[in-house]
């Protein structure tokens, strides 16, 4: 019996993972990711290597995002490249947008992801982190959006370049977080109005006294 359960809990992890691995929308508090077929492209010169097949995505809390295992490295005079399109609807509007990353540099590399917002096809928002010997390091960015905005499309270019033998550059892990803006519930807004109209009534009386 103690067998057939520990197959049974196997089986349930793995038919977990697959449906995970095989899913093309996640959702982290009030906001839905959604990953189409061909969500992550890479290319790669030199000694690199960008893969798309090991990135894992996970959402440890309301309105963020975490993506790692990236798998991208270079060596040498190289480049490596993840591009990554999605999109995102939310319950409640958008307005701000906050990036992190984790990276390793060496010698004359530069590493660096970019993230470029989108509301239809104006750009409303652009986050970017960078790491290297010669650069102003930055490994995250908040940005305000240019309004608020409960769809939008999000285009990220993770990119490592390495310009001469000894340079090397890696990074596994890019955080993600959105910031929204509450809306008052309707029951709320009734408090409100009828908070406002008993001020005006007892101010009314004081006029009259």
């Amino acid at each position: 019996m103690k067998l057939f359960n520990s197959m049974l809990c196997g089986l349930t992890l793995a038919l977990a993972g697959a449906s995970f691995a095989s899913a093309t929308t996640v959702t982290s508090g009030p906001i839905t990711f959604n990953f189409g077929p061909t969500w992550c492209t890479s290319s790669t010169t030199g000694a690199a290597h960008a893969d798309c097949s090991t990135i894992v995505i996970t959402t440890p809390a309301p309105g963020a995002i975490n993506f790692s295992a990236l798998n991208a490295a270079t060596e040498g005079n190289a480049t490596a490249d993840l591009t990554l399109d999605f999109s995102l609807t939310s319950t409640s509007a958008i307005n701000a947008v906050g990036l992190t990353f984790s990276t390793v540099y060496l010698g004359e590399q530069v590493n660096s992801v970019t993230e470029t917002v989108y509301s239809g096809s104006t750009v409303v928002g652009y986050a970017d982190v960078i790491a290297g010997k010669n650069v102003a390091t930055t490994l995250s960015d908040n940005i305000a959006l240019s309004g608020s905005y409960t769809s939008l499309t999000i285009v990220k270019d993770i990119n490592l370049s390495g310009f001469a033998a000894g340079d090397f550059g890696s990074t596994s892990f890019i955080g993600q977080t959105y910031s929204t803006t509450s809306t008052p519930e309707p029951v709320s807004m009734s408090l409100i109005g009828g908070g406002l109209a008993l001020m005006g009534l007892v101010r009314l009386r004081k006029n009259k006294r």
